[in-house]
């Protein structure tokens, strides 16, 4: 990383193939291998060598989704891919690529502090947004990207609502559902890291029994959002009919 940081790609390079080998011996199929992957292929585009590029982050994204769906190294992988198509002038491609990384940043929940340890490094969203909104441009689709910038814009205010007082403004019930979406947000970092433990090859059935329950995590969280979007909307109704009337 710091030979890439520098600008010599060909030691990088050379760091780079060492440590994929030695976590392929060492540590196959696990987030390690995963992040050595990420590296490498990063190093090969800005050498040049798009199909190596390609090759290496295919890879890596393979063992990203079998360990840590909806994680930040995913959404890393699709970027770096979207760039590889970018470099190949395929923009359709690319475009689809980033429309993937936005739905992996969709499954990311509120979280109350950083992000889990196998995360750190990784791009934030704004790494995605602007590529994306500028190739949707340039593919002449600018209702997809005015869309685009709107759910990045969403997704950032629903951020800093997620860090408000609890109680502010809020009737009981939205304060009890907005309790236990932040249980749920507890737990799905907790199974995520049990997850990310795990190597794509070993424990298959007990790596299956956690991704179920990240999934039915998610279906608990999209439904106590639903409701409590229409408990908020509720609420501000009779706050704004109660100052009409006042």
């Amino acid at each position: 990383a710091n030979a890439e940081r520098r600008g010599d790609l060909e030691a990088a390079a050379r760091f780079a193939s060492r440590a994929v080998a030695h976590l392929d011996r060492t540590a196959p199929g696990g987030l390690s291998a995963a992040r050595a992957a990420h590296v490498a292929a990063r190093v090969a585009l800005a050498r040049g060598d798009l199909a190596e590029a390609r090759r290496l982050q295919m890879g890596g994204l393979a063992i990203i989704r079998a360990l840590a769906p909806g994680s930040r190294p995913e959404v890393s992988a699709l970027a770096t891919l979207a760039r590889i198509e970018l470099r190949e002038r395929k923009l359709d491609a690319a475009a689809a690529r980033y429309a993937e990384a936005v739905a992996a940043l969709t499954l990311q929940v509120r979280r109350l502090g950083a992000p889990l340890d196998f995360e750190a490094g990784y791009i934030d969203d704004a790494d995605v947004q602007r590529p994306y909104v500028d190739t949707l441009l340039a593919l002449g689709r600018p209702d997809d990207a005015l869309a685009a910038l709107e759910a990045f814009r969403a997704r950032s205010v629903m951020d800093r609502l997620a860090t408000r007082d609890l109680e502010l403004g809020r009737s009981e019930e939205s304060v009890a559902l907005v309790r236990e979406q932040r249980r749920l947000a507890r737990d799905y970092d907790a199974t995520l890291a049990q997850l990310s433990q795990l190597t794509a090859g070993a424990a298959a059935e007990k790596g299956r029994a956690l991704q179920a329950r990240l999934r039915e995590i998610r279906a608990q969280q999209a439904s106590g959002a639903s409701a409590l979007r229409r408990l908020d909307a509720a609420t501000a109704s009779v706050h704004a009919a109660s100052a009409a009337t006042g």
